[in-house]
């Protein structure tokens, strides 16, 4: 039975390290973006599992496809020891870079409320073992707090005008997917924007400018589910004007659907069947996109999941662990020379060890 159980991978509790994986991967888009050092520790701690390829490709396939409810019931079940790893492990995440901001904390304090972790401790500890600013993390909660009783108190619906705003910057990002913005998909944006005056299009782009991605996805999700398919569309027709939709820019039209809450298969199988996306090549970048080739696998992280996360109004006060997770022997780098602690590649300048 051993051998079997060894063939199917159950010897490996994949569940759980793709749980970790996942909840810590959001840990690291809460700044809009992956660092080295970040990467490096994710690489560090996949390598420290000593997995084999078999293993660690079907790990990475699985944190890609589930979805962040579906982690986090997951991680419900851990044992109190496994839940105070993976939130020490997650502030490990976001201080690796030199800095825990008050969104790391913030997402980090939220998934050890849904663990029924004690969240003063959980924030005592970045406080004082992880130099979080107290005040940057008030600062982050009472921004959410108004955000929400904003949209808790009015009823008024988006503007026409804030529809195109969030509009063109998703059509931007599909544009630029191949780092460069073509006559066709200029004139398909300019017969959008043929119905506003010179005067309203000036104003239009003077509020697209000051919108970084992140700020635009969430004001996406104040759209109606009737507009948001409707938009998927319009970045259907933007990527197809020149011609082909080809896999960068389904990869965009693939997460802007998962943060706006649409069946990314039902996505995709449009896209295949009225807009001629080549299915292989598309898989072809997916495999890409994960890490996957006829070598050693090297985990990469993508942006296939959105960002954020639900609170949870359960509170129990178990022991959040102070002791920092790492590894025991220490070396240093044959390269830059900095101290090591038996990891596998430098969390400086990434060298294998």
């Amino acid at each position: 039975m051993g051998f079997f159980k060894f063939l199917t991978g159950e010897t490996v509790d994949e569940k759980k390290i793709t749980t970790y994986l996942h909840l810590m991967w959001l840990v690291m888009c809460q700044d809009g973006e992956q660092s080295d050092s970040e990467n490096i520790y994710i690489r560090n701690y996949i390598a420290s599992l000593n997995l084999n390829k078999f293993h660690t490709n079907r790990i990475m396939k699985k944190m890609t496809n589930i979805t962040m409810d579906e982690a986090l019931e997951t991680a419900k079940k851990l044992s109190d020891n496994e839940k105070n790893e993976l939130i020490n492990k997650m502030m490990e995440l976001a201080k690796i870079d030199g800095k825990l901001d008050g969104e790391e904390a913030f997402m980090i304090s939220g998934i050890a409320k849904i663990l029924d972790l004690d969240i003063d401790k959980v924030v005592n500890e970045m406080i004082t073992t992880y130099g979080l600013d107290e005040n940057e993390l008030d600062n982050v909660i009472e921004n959410f707090n108004n955000k929400k009783n904003i949209k808790n108190n009015t009823t008024q619906s988006v503007t026409n005008e804030e529809k195109v705003v969030i509009s063109l910057g998703l059509m931007k990002l599909v544009a630029i997917s191949d780092n460069d913005i073509n006559k066709s998909e200029k004139r398909y944006i300019s017969s959008y924007l043929s119905d506003f005056s010179l005067e309203e299009r000036k104003r239009i782009a003077s509020k697209l400018d000051k919108l970084d991605t992140k700020t635009i996805l969430n004001n996406a999700l104040e759209l109606d589910d009737e507009y948001r398919e409707e938009l998927l569309l319009k970045l259907m027709d933007l990527a197809k004007s020149d011609g082909k939709l080809d896999s960068n820019e389904a990869v965009i039209i693939m997460s802007v659907a998962h943060k706006l809450n649409i069946s990314v298969d039902s996505v995709v199988e449009v896209m295949i069947n009225d807009y001629d996306l080549n299915e292989t090549e598309l898989q072809q970048r997916m495999d890409q996109i994960d890490g996957k080739n006829n070598e050693a696998p090297d985990p990469k992280f993508n942006e296939r999941e959105p960002i954020g996360f639900k609170k949870s109004n359960i509170s129990t006060k178990p022991q959040v662990s102070k002791e920092p997770i790492g590894f025991n022997n220490n070396n240093n780098c044959s390269d830059c020379g900095s101290e090591q602690k038996g990891n596998k590649f430098c969390t400086k300048c990434g060298k294998k060890m």
